[in-house]
């Protein structure tokens, strides 16, 4: 039964995914039948919402990532036979008693063109050392292992099947930790401690009294463990980029060139010379570059209150702080020069900035020094200057003696990360899918999962499905709103008229998803207004599997309250696809004094050509008439066309006809003989 071989895992916010995984206890393959998705706040699934409908050709790679309405905490799963699995999200407050613990394993491809990636399921008990019972089948999985989450659940059972589940928020548990790196600008100037610096001219002593000049300083934090992490922190570096520096050299060629006079600023040797003191070193930047780089590694093995060429750190251990907090002093650095923070390679680290991150290349975070303190800037991949400082860093991690060889690479969890977008990417080339996927980017508990989903809707869409995917924005779009984007890659045809803009105005699961595809796709009449969740599942099913139809009916603004009838509606919108049809059958209504029917066909018109709705009732009772008077059209063509005899001859007298007005009386009264639904 699916209902036993399913899992769930919540990511303890509004993330949702349902997967079949190969489990490591049952080799069986599973049935896997179309499921309804619905969700609501409470357990009496009272105004429950339609998340999707997954239908046998979606479930087959065995996995999807929905998006919950906000505190919906009630999941149903149905299958069309009227089996249905419920599920009870937990909060962490909520008690656990029985039940088991559930492991995801996710792993890479072990060899190129082999699956992008496989989710295999472990059961584990929820009593005794979870820990250990965790460790064990992590261990076993290799270096092929990317990313492993664990819940607790607890079945329960009814007539010997799966009927409900609860689910609370799942952790990850591999890796342990997440690499991140926060940076805040200081407003405040740090403080300094006495001066150690003894001035050597009277000129100096405002700079004394006044502790020095300005020094912008950088905040840095870092969850967890992260300063045990060696390998992370060899390849991120703290950069003092000093622009006006690189000016005052500019300047000072150009002049040089021109035969005017320039600027040759005092070095250290210089005012060491002056002083008299050999260790004289003032607060600047002993290098001749404009650019200086150090590893960051090298910075906290040096210890607290060390001071490197242009930068020193300070060490906190902060009550309630987890982790690392480091704080930069950028002492050498003046007004437009920038500081920061950047990784060796575009996949070292994920860097952030706090409160307001500018975005940028994800490898980089820069503050640019304004005359009231650091503030951040967004860094493009292509800047100039960011090649020149990743240059420097990398050398300065050979220099650090930290670089890894590429097999030591492989094996931890960042390579074993990018193995795993590897394959994804090589699954979108495959499918001729032009973007791509970065392993830099902060994966959330659910991301691995999107991914290899996002990869499957790509390699079974059609050219326009992947030019869809494309123009709505790729992926970040994707994992915004999962179940929209699958419906408008399953239906191009419907929605061509989108674009990246509107499908965020429509991203969300706080409504039902047809109501807000067909708003999408500027067709919201389609649906009636007061529809169940059933006859939602319905429609949508019209919408996805037969597309065609639904253009038909959306061409000719006819409002659907069910789609049981698919054939008849069909056949009804294409009787009123043809305007100039519609109104030629109002004329011969008017020649056979249907007056009601006339007025009811040009009012149809009027309407359509204004972009309001029609009932399906309506519809049906006036592509009778069109029907019928298309007929007669047909009929009065086939007689005008007939050879004239020349000779009379005798035939047989017919039944004398009641007459074409009172045939089409007739059939107005009994609903048509002929007509749709006839």
């Amino acid at each position: 039964m699916w209902r036993d071989r399913l899992d769930a895992f919540w990511d303890g916010r509004r993330g949702f995914a349902i997967l079949f995984c190969d489990d490591e206890e049952s080799g069986a393959p599973t049935l896997r039948p179309d499921i309804i998705v619905l969700s609501a706040p409470d357990p009496e699934f009272a105004g429950a919402t339609l998340l999707d409908r997954l239908d046998a050709r979606r479930l087959r790679g065995g996995y999807c990532v929905l998006e919950l309405p906000p505190d919906h905490s009630h999941v149903s799963l149905r299958a069309p036979d009227g089996a249905e699995l419920r599920v009870a999200l937990r909060g962490a407050d909520a008690p656990f008693a029985g039940g088991e613990m559930r492991l995801l394993l996710i792993d890479a491809p072990e060899t190129a063109g082999d699956e992008p990636a496989s989710f295999r399921a472990v059961s584990a008990p929820a009593r005794g050392d979870v820990e250990r019972a965790t460790r064990g089948p992590i261990a076993r999985s290799g270096a092929r292992l990317v990313w492993a989450l664990r819940e607790r659940r607890h079945v329960e059972r009814r007539d010997g099947v799966a009927a409900l589940l609860q689910l609370w928020a799942a952790q990850r548990v591999f890796p342990a930790q997440q690499s991140r790196i926060v940076l805040e600008a200081l407003e405040q100037q740090t403080v300094r401690g006495a001066p150690a610096l003894k001035a050597p001219f009277a000129i100096m002593e405002n700079w004394l009294r006044e502790n020095g000049a300005p020094c912008p300083a950088l905040r840095l934090r870092c969850p967890g463990a992260f300063d045990r992490d060696v390998s992370l922190l060899a390849r991120t570096s703290v950069v003092l980029a000093m622009h006006q520096r690189q000016r005052l050299r500019e300047w000072a060629h150009e002049q040089r060139a021109a035969g005017e006079p320039i600027i040759e600023p005092l070095d250290f040797a210089d005012i060491r010379r002056a002083v008299g003191a050999a260790d004289e070193r003032p607060e600047a930047v002993e290098s001749d570059q404009s650019i200086v780089v150090h590893n960051l590694a090298s910075i906290l093995a040096a210890g607290d209150g060390a001071a490197f060429d242009g930068v020193s750190a300070t060490r906190w251990a902060e009550d309630g702080e987890r982790g690392l907090v480091l704080d930069l002093h950028f002492f050498g650095a003046s007004l437009g020069d920038d500081i920061g923070i950047v990784g060796a390679a575009a996949d070292a680290c994920d860097l952030g900035v706090v409160p307001d991150d500018p975005g940028g290349a994800a490898f980089a975070r820069l503050f640019r020094v304004e005359s009231d303190g650091p503030r951040p800037r967004r860094v493009a991949e292509e800047d100039r200057l960011l090649d020149e400082i990743l240059r420097l860093a990398a050398d300065r991690e050979q220099d650090a003696g930290l670089a890894r060889a590429p097999s030591e690479r492989r094996t931890n969890a960042e390579g074993r990360r990018e193995g795993f977008v590897s394959g994804m990417n090589a699954a979108l080339a495959a499918a001729a899918y032009p973007g791509r996927l970065h392993a830099a980017r902060q994966w959330d508990m659910l991301e691995p999962i999107a991914m290899a989903a996002f990869a499957r809707l790509c390699a079974e869409a059609d050219a326009e499905g992947r030019a869809t995917v494309s123009r709505l924005g790729g992926y970040d779009a994707y994992r915004a709103d999962p179940s929209l984007m699958e419906a408008c890659v399953r239906a191009p045809r419907l929605a061509r008229a989108s674009d990246e803009a509107g499908f965020r105005a429509y991203c969300g699961g706080a409504r039902a998803l047809p109501p807000r595809f067909l708003a999408l796709c500027r067709a919201s009449g389609l649906m009636a207004a007061a529809v169940g969740a059933a006859a939602q599942s319905r429609l949508l099913e019209l919408l996805l599997a037969h597309p065609a139809v639904a253009a038909h009916a959306m061409e000719t603004r006819i409002e659907l309250d069910d789609a049981r009838d698919l054939e008849r509606v069909d056949e009804i919108a294409l009787l009123l696809r043809d305007e100039a049809m519609v109104e030629r059958a109002a004329i011969y209504c008017d020649d056979l004094q249907l007056d009601e029917e006339a007025r009811r066909l040009r009012d149809y018109v009027i309407r359509r050509r204004a972009g309001e709705w029609t009932q399906l009732a309506e519809a049906q009772r006036l592509a009778v008439v069109v029907d019928e008077a298309d007929a007669y059209r047909r009929r009065l063509d086939l007689e005008r066309a007939a050879p004239i005899e020349t000779e009379p001859r005798a035939v047989a007298a017919a039944p004398k006809s009641d007459g074409i007005l009172a045939t089409m009386r007739n059939f107005l009264r009994f609903g048509g003989a002929r007509g749709p639904g006839g």
